[in-house]
């Protein structure tokens, strides 16, 4: 296979090589078809100012690469606990009322209290420790070890949270989404099997691992409603699905590239490496493949490889940013330098897992970004999670760090931060487009209006007179008849009334009659083709 059409990397946990995939021939495509399913202060959100290079990009002085997962089988003590909390929770659900209302009466308030008490605590405790037993128990410092929750304070912290979020999940559409979900993948992608053309291309592998089939990294292709040989390429789309770096799959989002392909684009949904099978590091890596893959294949699915968007929600977002930031940050040193340091090797871009070849980090051309209630100041966020005690069973310190210095690494906002008095806009993508809910509970505004922010000061920063930044002459622009400098087009829209999970859910379907955030959709929707153009 030659150089410009494969790519191979090995990684520290798992080991195991990955190789991009060959463009599909033209008759694989029908193949596919049946495959089966106000201002910010930099204190509020940065912990510390990142201001050597060490901190952020040349961890290998410090030797700063993340350990190797480790994943045991779940201890026997926690399958125990998990079969015993289970039904106790439907037990004490059904039992503590009942203790309450007959602890009303004289007669019976003897037995009745008693009783309530003590399921009411059951209730809790069980609510706490069962996310613990379920997601808590990967990457341990010890094998042996059970991490669980004691505290009484951390206990009420968890299940008020708990409550909150079901609360939020039960605001929403949640059954209308459900509904609409079953109808598409039944009616919709069931039907279309059999005919021809295909409205998805499932499955189709984009990155090859050494070590079994399952291991194969996927996307799946939403063709345009106008494919044809005859027709214009559509704008590409290519969605990282959220999921807290951890659940979720590319398939339950069939009903955002069913929507976004009927508004003309080529959409892919990709899946890649989740925690605990890897780290953030192998996420990027996939996405950097899929991404390869699109600028590739993508004409032989009625796209346009010249017109590539990504997009990204939650986590999703996180990854989508991160990936472009690194590639274009490695591209900007290798063309002047590290400045101030020593650089490393020539084409060598020092990471958490070792030294990255540029060539690895290379991109095709992103014409813009759409980020979506993102995480970009995993710092901030992890704190945020650390007040109500979730940070433990969420999969934020383990996938991006676990050590602090590693998490800061994967920190599109200290790389942003770090590298705005020398990166250039023309090695970002020109566009950006970010929505934050104003009621989002999960993940606060105030990351995407410092996201904003810190991609504005790239603008300012180019025309700047600074001396300590690298620009060249050329690369600034002049005032003195010099061509005129790129720009990038930023565009934060906050949504007042919006959630988090409701900025997603504006996506999956079209605004209805009995939706609580009614109007939202069409917003995003529009906001979204005003990027595109």
């Amino acid at each position: 296979m030659s150089s410009s059409m494969s790519f191979e990397r090995k990684v520290s946990s798992p080991h195991q090589s990955w190789e991009q995939a060959d463009p599909p021939r033209a008759h694989q495509i029908h193949h596919h078809h049946h495959h089966p399913a106000g201002g910010l202060g930099h204190h509020a959100l940065l912990d510390q100012e990142p201001t050597e290079l060490s901190v952020l990009l040349s961890h290998s002085r410090n030797s700063c690469s993340p350990p190797a997962i480790s994943t045991p089988a779940r201890p026997r003590l926690a399958t125990f606990l998990l079969c015993l909390l289970v039904p106790t929770v439907f037990v004490c659900v059904a039992l503590s009322p009942l203790a309450l209302f007959f602890s009303l009466f004289p007669l019976t308030v003897v037995i009745g209290l008693p009783i309530w008490l003590s399921s009411t605590i059951l209730l809790v405790i069980s609510l706490a420790w069962i996310p613990y037993l379920l997601f808590a128990q990967d990457d341990l410092p010890s094998q042996s070890s059970l991490l669980l929750p004691f505290s009484p304070i951390k206990v009420l912290r968890i299940v008020s949270t708990l409550v909150k979020h079901v609360i939020i999940v039960l605001r929403s559409n949640w059954l209308e989404i459900m509904l609409d979900y079953s109808y598409r993948k039944i009616i919709v992608i069931g039907r279309n099997r059999r005919t021809k053309p295909a409205i998805v291309s499932r499955d189709i592998i984009y990155a090859y691992s050494d070590n079994s089939r399952r291991r194969n990294k996927r996307l799946d292709v939403y063709l345009p409603p106008s494919f044809s040989a005859n027709t214009a390429r559509a704008p590409v789309l290519v969605f990282i699905h959220p999921g807290g770096w951890r659940w979720f799959h590319k398939s339950l989002f069939l009903q955002l590239g069913l929507r976004l392909r009927r508004l003309g684009f080529c959409v892919v949904i990709p899946d890649f490496t989740k925690f605990p099978e890897g780290r953030c590091e192998q996420s990027a890596r996939d996405i950097r493949c899929a991404l390869r893959w699109v600028s590739r294949s993508i004409g032989e699915y009625g796209g346009d490889a010249h017109r590539i968007f990504l997009a990204g929600h939650g986590s999703g977002a996180h990854l989508a940013l991160l990936t472009v930031l690194e590639s274009s940050v490695a591209q900007c040193l290798e063309e002047y330098g590290y400045p101030g340091d020593a650089p490393p090797a020539a084409g060598v871009f020092s990471h958490g897992n070792g030294h990255i070849s540029s060539h690895e980090l290379e991109l095709p051309h992103i014409e813009g970004m759409i980020l979506l209630s993102g995480i970009y100041d995993p710092i901030h966020q992890l704190r945020a999670e650390a007040r109500v005690g979730c940070h433990q069973f969420l999969a934020l310190r383990r996938a991006l760090g676990p050590s602090h210095a590693i998490t800061l690494q994967n920190s599109p906002a200290h790389l942003l931060h770090w590298a705005q008095n020398f990166l250039l806009p023309r090695h970002l993508p020109p566009k950006f487009l970010i929505i934050h809910g104003g009621e989002d509970r999960n993940v606060a505004i105030l990351q995407s209006h410092f996201l904003s922010t810190l991609l504005e000061n790239i603008n300012r920063h180019t025309g700047s007179d600074d001396q300590s930044s690298c620009y060249s002459p050329e690369d600034a622009g002049s005032s003195h008849g010099g061509a005129p400098k790129a720009e990038l087009k930023v565009r934060f829209t906050p949504l007042k009334h919006l959630d988090h999970l409701g900025t997603l859910f504006s996506l999956l379907i079209a605004d209805g009659p009995h939706q609580r955030q009614f109007g939202y959709s069409k917003l995003i929707v529009d906001e979204i083709l005003s990027l595109v153009g």
